[in-house]
Order: C-alpha cells, then structure tokens, then sequence
C-alpha cells in the first residue's frame, strides 16, 4: 500500500470516527465536505506526499505587475456582469463551468443535447462558440475571495471548527493550523453562495448544471439541489480510490455537495466516488499524427513541479527530440521551467496546446504526475508510458494497471528511455490506439440534460 493509499485509509476512518458529515451550521447546510479537500492536501503535503504549490511559486511580480493585473481582473468583471445581464434574456437552460481554458471536445458532448440552445460558459480564457456566451471564472473567484473576507462564522460552526481542529492535530500528530485553513476555506464557500445565489437568480430558465471539479464549486453543486437543478460533474482526469477529493468513507446519509451524476469518461475500474455514474467514451480524434517524431513527451502537473524539472533535467543533452507540455490549468509553469532550465535542448508547448496531438506524435510519455488524465490519453494514443515513483514510493497501485512500466527514482530515467525508446523505434510502433465510438451511453447522457 502507498504513503497516499495509507493515508486516505486512515483519513476516511478518522472522518467516520468523528462523524464529520454529520456536522451542520444554523440553516442545517452539512458543511465538512465544502472544507476536507483542504484539510486534506495539507495533510499530504506536510507528509511529503504531495508538493506545496504556492511554496514554489517565487514572487517575481512587481507592484506594476500586480497593478496591471488588477486591472485586467476588473474589467473582466465589468464586462462578465454586463454579459450576465444580457445573456439572461436568451433564457438558457445549461451552464457549464470550466475552471480552464474553453475545452470543445468537452463542450460538443453536454452542447449537442441542447440541439443550438445558447449555454452559458464560464471558463478561464472567457470564449465561447456560437450561440453561448462566455464568463470568465477568475471574475467570479475574485467576488468569491473579496466576499468571503465579510463573511462570519455562526457560533456552533466555530465551536465545531474548533473541537474538529484540536482531533486532526491530535489524530495526525500535526501542528498545522486547521482552525485556520477550515475558517479561511468555509469563509470563501459562504462567499461562493452568495455569488452563484445571485447569477442562478439572473438565469430561472436553467434546469442542469455541468461542471468540472477543482474544489471551488461545492457551493454551487449544494445551491443546484435547492433550486431543483440537476447537477452533473464532468471527469477530467483520475477519479479513483487513491485521489483524495474522490475518496469517501461510507456515508450514511446524502451529502447535498456532491453532484447528481459524474459524467465519466474514462473507467479505471477502482472509482469509488459516491455519486451516480454515466459513462461515455472519448471521441475519435481526427488530427492523429501519423509520424512520430517526438522522442520523449513530458507532461507537467502544479503538484509536482520541483520533480517534472527534474525528470527534464536528466534527460536534456543526451540526443533525445524532447518535448515538455504544461498543464492547462497554471499559468506559472512556463517562466519556472525556462529559469530552472535555460539553454535545454528542448520544446515548450503551452497548456492550450492539444496533448492528444503531442502524444500521437511521441514513442514515450513521462507524466509528472503518474495518474492524470494525460496517462488515459497517452496510451488511447498509443504512446508508451513511463511512470515514476518518487524516491521509491508509488502514488497509487492503480498505476501498476496503466504505465508501461513504472521505475523507482528519476535516476533510473535515462536507462529506461534509452532502452525503450530503442526497443519502441525497431519494433514499428503503432500510430493510435484510440477508440471511433462515443459509446451507447452518449445517448442516456444526452436524453438526460434535454
């Protein structure tokens, strides 16, 4: 069993022991669910599981720079409200939230069940295609954020925040400051509410709501069940029993947090997520390469940066065309790669890039983070993958059933890409394996959001 394996174990049995779920605050709302994620990551990452995000990002912004910034956000917001205002007219009945970059493959499947009836998007780039409309997330998480400063604490929450507090410290044998993280983070949920309360109140017409999970839209899933609106959650990466977010001691009651319906897209056989399932398959991908000239394809993830330059490191100037795609979701990755790496022989492909494309083009891919969605389709596109366990530990045993082979340390790269990649080249490797079906199950997905 992993570190992550042991501690979601251990985590669970703790939450159950307590009765956590059960905790409610003075309008009745079962509140532990908006805050464990939290609690959560920074348990693993005092534990050496996962890397702390912020502690790596260094502060090279300037007061100009943050200025200019906070401008650009204001008038995002500006604009995003009158939006708001105009496209409520159009009476959609869908919202999609995307908390990257306009996904269209992901779009097409929830847009063709509304046969070109506007949706509105809301998503990090602020795009959409003909007849949605657009919002840009990072307009609502700054009304979220600058809302929740303002929001308080009914005294049975604190004195609950408090007891559960003192039993994590005490039940991990931690220091951290849990009062801290769970009011900070219930603070920017009851923010949350408060704005979602008021875009719902602007779109009555809307019956579904289909979004993607990054911990932020618990709030909006719990307003969805009291309006009577379905709420669907899209898979978008590695949803199975060694995820933290997806793993659930057994509950005995309905959490309102959790969605209706995951949409989920790719099955790997250990998804024990608490919530109803419609499964699709991926589509077809029509612009597969057919040359692979792509040696290594390395795929960033924001929870193991330190380690992905490392993996980039051991293999730069020994010959290999290498190519390094970022994460769709962090901006940060690309200045932090170029100064820890310069003059690597080596090509940087942005986060809006296509990596199905990247990978039907590359023999090896090496994830930094050896379960994200990127492994799914990696090998859909027949690339063989390469997965790490960071000094000897395994992430999961889940990915024994994926990678093509998994080595103990990131030493042992060089050796197993060079033997591989030789065995790979002299074998005629094949182009793509990835599936033409979308699956029978498309069409109950589709019947449903109608």
């Amino acid at each position: 069993m992993s570190l992550l394996q042991e501690f979601i174990h251990s985590f669970n049995q703790f939450e159950s022991d307590a009765k956590l779920f059960s905790l409610r605050n003075t309008h009745g709302l079962h509140w532990w669910d908006l805050v464990r994620f939290q609690v959560q990551y920074a348990l693993c990452v005092e534990n050496n599981i996962y890397r702390n995000r912020r502690i790596l990002e260094k502060k090279t912004k300037g007061i100009f720079v943050a200025l200019r910034r906070l401008l650009i956000l204001s008038w995002h917001l500006f604009c995003d409200i009158i939006k708001i205002q105009c496209f409520a007219l159009r009476r959609p009945k869908l919202i999609v939230v995307y908390t990257r970059t306009l996904n269209l493959d992901d779009i097409a499947i929830v847009a063709e069940s509304e046969r070109n009836r506007p949706i509105l998007l809301v998503n990090t780039d602020g795009s959409a295609c003909s007849p949605h409309a657009a919002i840009h997330f990072q307009s609502i998480d700054l009304l979220v954020r600058i809302l929740g400063k303002f929001q308080r604490l009914s005294p049975n929450v604190l004195h609950d925040v408090n007891r559960i507090s003192a039993l994590i410290g005490s039940y991990f044998k931690s220091d951290l400051d849990f009062f801290g993280i769970i009011t900070k983070k219930y603070r920017e949920e009851m923010g949350s509410r408060l704005v979602w309360s008021l875009i719902l109140r602007q779109f009555g017409a809307v019956n579904n709501v289909v979004y993607i999970n990054n911990d932020k839209l618990k709030s909006l899933v719990v307003l969805a069940r009291e309006k009577g609106l379905c709420a669907y959650e899209l898979q978008h990466g590695y949803i199975g029993s060694t995820h933290i977010g997806y793993s659930y001691p057994k509950l005995n009651s309905l959490v309102s947090s959790l969605p209706h319906w995951v949409i989920v897209k790719r099955d790997t056989g250990d998804i024990g997520y608490p919530v109803k399932q419609l499964f699709i398959y991926p589509r077809s991908v029509n612009n597969a390469s057919n040359v692979r000239d792509i040696d290594v394809l390395i795929g960033v993830s924001p929870t193991y940066r330190m380690e992905t330059v490392d993996i980039i490191r051991v293999l730069v100037g020994k010959g290999y065309r290498l190519a390094v795609k970022l994460h769709p979701s962090d901006n940060n990755q690309r200045l932090e790669i170029e100064r820890s790496l310069r003059g690597g022989d080596y090509k940087l492909y942005a986060g809006s890039d296509d990596f199905c494309w990247l990978a039907s083009r590359s023999f090896i891919y090496i994830p930094s983070h050896a379960l994200s969605t990127t492994v799914f389709e990696a090998i859909e596109m027949g690339a063989y993958v390469i997965s790490v366990n960071y000094h000897g530990n395994a992430i999961s045993a889940a990915v024994d059933g994926l990678a093509s082979v998994s080595i103990e340390t990131i030493q042992d790269l060089p050796l197993a890409v060079w033997s591989h990649l030789s065995a790979l080249k002299n074998s005629g490797y094949p182009v793509s394996r990835l599936t033409d079906e979308l699956g029978a199950n498309t069409e109950t997905l589709q019947s449903r959001l109608s």
